[in-house]
């Protein structure tokens, strides 16, 4: 770690900004064009999605792992990374801090649309 980073973080401590997602800086987020990216179990990077068109394709994609597994996701697109929790859609990038992606409202609207396929989806494996 950098030496002015761990000056921050340990000045920052009290104040908790030095934990992730908040964290200011990161490693590299993979750069391959029209990949949607998800951070693994063992915390490297795995291809999601291939073809993607932009980085709110690649939210939504990782929306849909979120809300299969109820817990937080990490992903990628063309080196922003994409956070999602149960309070928020964010991008960062390799310093800063997350900002909003997907607004309250369009994440209702793109969860509810996600659960129909679902729904869908194993109708049709269940034969009805």
């Amino acid at each position: 770690m950098p030496l002015p980073h761990l000056a921050v973080c340990l000045s920052g401590a009290i104040l908790g900004i030095c934990h992730t997602p908040q964290t200011p800086f990161r490693p590299w987020a993979p750069v391959q064009g029209g990949v949607c990216w998800i951070v693994n179990e063992r915390g490297g990077f795995a291809p999601l999605d291939w073809e993607v068109e932009n980085l709110q394709t690649c939210a939504a994609r990782l929306e849909v792992v979120y809300l299969q597994r109820g817990r937080t996701v990490v992903g990628a697109f063309q080196g922003v990374y994409v956070y999602i929790d149960a309070t928020m859609i964010a991008q960062a990038g390799r310093y800063g801090r997350p900002s909003q992606l997907i607004g309250p409202a369009d994440r209702r609207k793109i969860d509810e649309d996600i659960r129909l396929l679902l729904e869908a989806r194993a109708r049709e494996k269940s034969g009805r």
